[in-house]
């Protein structure tokens, strides 16, 4: 009754209560404002990479491969010139008078080519090693990494979505340390030096050029910025499609028991369409993005210099058609290095949008290492006053109070309801979660002192449910005791009644003969 009398008076006072006026609308001019300061503060990002990519790229190679690329770039520009002077000269001249000096010309510019070839492939050989051997160095970081985080880490993140991170988020991130940065200083080297021939070439083609930098820097923040958000989205929807699509083959016995392989396949398809519509949208803006620049670049470096150079030559104004075409290929490095450096900042924003949670992760400190050690002795376990919920606003389920001694020798069992905490007290006991409150003990030591392998020696636990390690059978019988004997591996065999291995028939290399799920 209370709450039906108090339900008009609040109406009344939401009526009453004037509503709140909409945020306005930003500016153009605001909007880019935004967009030029976002831009400002990438660009440290852009031309370093990631702090966290030092650990696995060498600097030091990095710098190799770029003044490879620079001497390229130093001798196709040099190459350039040589073919408009072999071009006047060929005008001006008869075959007969200047023969040799056209032939050294021109056999000169073709040495250069071929010279910027063969350090081209050698630059891109190093580079493709270095990629290789980088992305090695971090998948193998990660997998390091994610095995030693806690069990809450593992129950929030599910093993489809971690392979995902570490199978293809590594390669995105150390393609954008590599392919992405390593190509930056040969392209901004390119730029101001083919700008400045081309400037002295013809000042009025040269200055023209310019102008497409601030509508080029434009278009690169503006799509730039959206790409990296569309990526971002995208690899979680990746990560999830990873997850639906490795969920029903784990659990095939349950999927095919009740005859569920339609609706699974349909959750699937729903999980593949939303990547796919991310995809599309993503498709537009690189779509748009490479519209506008190629668009605005072939205006500037291809219409503009015959234009202007038809004019100066009608009008004589020192300007030849030699020097025409070594405008044109100057234009052309203008547009490479723009291309490079606008498809490089796009690919850049989006990396960082599809590495977002990778570089979180390879921001975070290891964990502290535990030191705590325990003998093998009597083996007396002790729960204190412990309480544990696996959520951390503590609504969810755990256990609360639990005190308790399990005397050496002795066999205990938990018996209770599902959900009243049986399997959370032997996870407890295992050092997959920490006690919230209270301790556990093991022979008089908190096992919160003790490391994972210094547990693992005294706490020995049969599963339910066993998988097998994609090994041999010696790998799964010993995972847990790497160095047990032979005797003592056929002693357990024997104790577990799995004499049935060592059937030649069936297991043809015995111990060694590979099994998995």
């Amino acid at each position: 009754p209370a709450e039906a009398a108090a339900a008009p008076a609040a109406k009344a006072a939401s009526a009453a209560a004037p509503a709140e006026a909409p945020a306005p609308t930003p500016s153009r001019l605001s909007r880019l404002a935004a967009a030029t300061r976002e831009f400002i503060g990438d660009v440290p990002g852009f031309l370093k990479g990631d702090a966290e990519a030092r650990a696995f790229i060498s600097a030091r190679t990095l710098a190799k491969i770029t003044a490879l690329m620079v001497v390229d770039v130093g001798i196709l520009l040099y190459a350039s010139n040589l073919l408009g002077r072999f071009l006047d000269l060929s005008t001006k001249t008869t075959l007969a008078a200047s023969g040799d000096v056209l032939l050294l010309l021109g056999g000169g510019a073709l040495a250069l080519y071929v010279a910027a070839g063969l350090i081209e492939r050698h630059a891109a050989w190093i580079q493709g090693s270095t990629k290789a051997d980088a992305l090695a160095k971090l998948r193998t970081d990660m997998v390091a990494r994610l095995l030693g985080r806690d069990a809450a880490f593992h129950g929030a993140n599910d093993s489809a979505t971690l392979a995902s991170r570490v199978n293809e988020d590594t390669e995105t991130f150390v393609t954008k340390n590599v392919d992405v940065r390593v190509p930056i200083l040969k392209n901004l080297l390119s730029l101001v030096v083919a700008t400045s021939l081309l400037l002295y070439s013809s000042p009025y083609a040269g200055a023209l050029v310019f102008l497409m930098l601030p509508i080029l820097g434009y278009v690169s923040s503006y799509y730039g910025q959206q790409r990296q958000k569309l990526l971002a989205d995208f690899s979680k929807k990746r990560a999830a499609l990873g997850r639906q699509g490795q969920e029903p083959l784990e659990l095939i016995a349950t999927v095919k028991t009740f005859g569920s392989e339609g609706v699974e396949s349909a959750k699937y398809a729903r999980k593949a369409q939303d990547l796919v519509d991310v995809g599309e949208t993503d498709a537009k803006v690189g779509a748009n993005a490479h519209m506008y620049a190629s668009a605005v670049t072939d205006f500037f470096t291809r219409h503009v210099i015959v234009i202007v150079g038809a004019w100066a030559v009608g009008f004589a104004m020192g300007l030849t058609p030699g020097g025409i075409v070594v405008m044109m290929l100057y234009s052309g490095f203008v547009k490479s290095a723009y291309d490079g450096l606008t498809g490089g900042w796009l690919q850049y924003q989006a990396a960082r949008g599809e590495t977002e949670t990778l570089r979180s992760w390879l921001k975070e400190a290891p964990p502290a290492a535990k030191t705590g050690a325990v003998a093998a002795g009597a083996g007396e376990v002790v729960f204190e006053n412990v309480g544990f919920r696996y959520t951390a606003d503590g609504k969810g389920g755990g256990v609360e109070g639990v005190t308790l001694r399990v005397k050496p020798g002795s066999t205990v069992a938990f018996v209770g309801e599902s959900g009243s905490g049986k399997s959370t007290l032997l996870k407890l006991l295992q050092g997959l979660w920490n006690p919230a409150s209270g301790r556990i003990t093991i022979d008089g030591v908190d096992t919160a002192s003790l490391s994972e392998e210094a547990l693992a020696s005294v706490v020995a636990k049969v599963p339910q449910e066993t998988r097998l390690f994609n090994d041999s059978l010696r790998y799964n019988f010993t995972y847990g005791s790497p160095n047990a004997t032979d005797a003592e591996l056929r002693e357990a065999i024997k104790s577990a009644r799995a004499e049935f291995v060592f059937d030649a028939e069936a297991f043809p290399k015995g111990l060694d003969t590979e099994v998995g799920e």
